[in-house]
């Protein structure tokens, strides 16, 4: 009896402390942030209600946004929920609800942050994360903003069909605080950005790096009109010593980067740091004819930093690069590289190298190892 007894405690503590069904939280502009949330009839309001409970639901829950709803937002809010995990079924969503034929919720940003993926404190790995469905506008000041940003140790994220606009940074690896728990490395692993558009952010489509990160069949457009030169479409960028191992980007069309005076005044998909195993694939990245200034250029995996630099295993294949200014490709301090399947057309006789290694002036790592092979230019 006794047995009996404890195991049928043991399965009661089972059953209490999972969650066999998964729960949906419903927001609908049209709401109460008063109500249960629980179904599509008593839905909350806010964004901000929305955010809040992303942080305290189960692995597995899901918060959705009515379709056609409308949700201003302001300040960032930290976003962390060590409740969540990265298996199948574990994940914690933020996503769409109702008619497919209405539009998708639009989160009006009037400052802060559209989603800042952030504990406080030492860094201590939190994730299993999708967000999906979305719309993120910014209608006010962009300094210092971001669409999504990421910052210390967040791992195992899906971002899909989102639409992110009027920020600074599109989408952010901002890092992490020194110190981490157990645990945790400082870096963001596993980040997933995929058929998404980023346009019209006044600094950077993209910034930063991670390690096992994919970034795939998105849409750059218009991104780093703020700045010449250091402003781009996509700026992969790995600091604080660390080395971004295993990332990939494919699939996207990047077009009109930086534009500063009618023209493209910056690279658009630019490399600086430290990267092991680097793909760079079937990306269309394009200009419009008379369009280009000199410092407008293609692709360049290159030294930018004060500290020392170093690409090894890059491989750049099967892109299209139209009418990109000064340089198409480029590669410096690459150890290890294959360059191969690209085409590069230029309508407007501007273009001084097609393909250029070392294209800039290299740290102690010198270009070598390197396959050039297959390319029309």
């Amino acid at each position: 009896m006794t047995y009996v007894i404890k195991t049928i405690f043991s399965l009661l503590l089972l059953f209490a402390s999972s969650s066999p069904y998964a729960q949906n939280y419903y927001v609908c502009d049209t709401g109460s942030d008063t109500s249960d949330g629980l179904t599509t009839s008593t839905p909350f309001q806010t964004f901000n209600k929305a955010r809040s409970i992303f942080t305290t639901m189960n692995a597995g829950d899901s918060v959705l946004l009515c379709r056609g709803g409308v949700f201003p937002a302001a300040g960032s809010g930290r976003l962390a929920n060590f409740n969540c995990g990265a298996a199948s079924g574990q994940e914690c969503t933020m996503s769409a609800y109702g008619d497919t034929e209405l539009s998708r919720p639009y989160i009006q940003v009037t400052s802060g942050d559209g989603l800042n993926f952030e504990d406080g404190g030492r860094p201590n790995a939190d994730g299993g994360y999708v967000v999906s469905d979305l719309i993120f506008r910014l209608v006010g000041d962009d300094t210092y903003t971001a669409g999504v940003r990421f910052y210390n140790d967040v791992n195992d994220v899906v971002l899909e069909r989102l639409h992110i606009e009027g920020f600074g940074i599109g989408v952010q690896m901002a890092g992490a605080n020194g110190n981490p728990e157990p645990g945790a490395d400082e870096k963001q692993n596993r980040i997933i950005l995929k058929n998404s558009v980023i346009i019209n952010n006044g600094d950077q489509g993209w910034l930063g790096s991670c390690d096992d990160c994919i970034v795939e069949n998105n849409i750059f457009e218009n991104n780093g009109f703020k700045r010449a030169v250091f402003n781009h479409n996509v700026y992969l960028g790995s600091s604080g010593g660390l080395v971004t191992n295993n990332m990939t980007v494919r699939g996207n069309t990047l077009y009109k980067s930086a534009i500063v005076n009618g023209k493209c005044q910056g690279v658009s998909l630019v490399v600086h740091g430290e990267f092991n195993t680097l793909t760079i694939e079937d990306n269309l990245i394009k200009e419009d004819i008379g369009a280009v200034a000199p410092t407008c250029w293609g692709i360049s995996v290159d030294p930018g930093y004060a500290k020392e630099e170093a690409f090894t295993n890059v491989v750049i294949r099967n892109n299209q690069l139209l009418n990109v200014g000064n340089v198409a490709i480029g590669c410096a301090s690459c150890n290890g590289a294959i360059i191969e399947g690209n085409t590069i057309v230029d309508q407007d006789s501007v273009l001084s190298h097609g393909i250029a290694v070392p294209v800039r002036t290299e740290d102690s790592v010198k270009s070598q190892n390197v396959t050039i092979k297959d390319n029309d230019i």
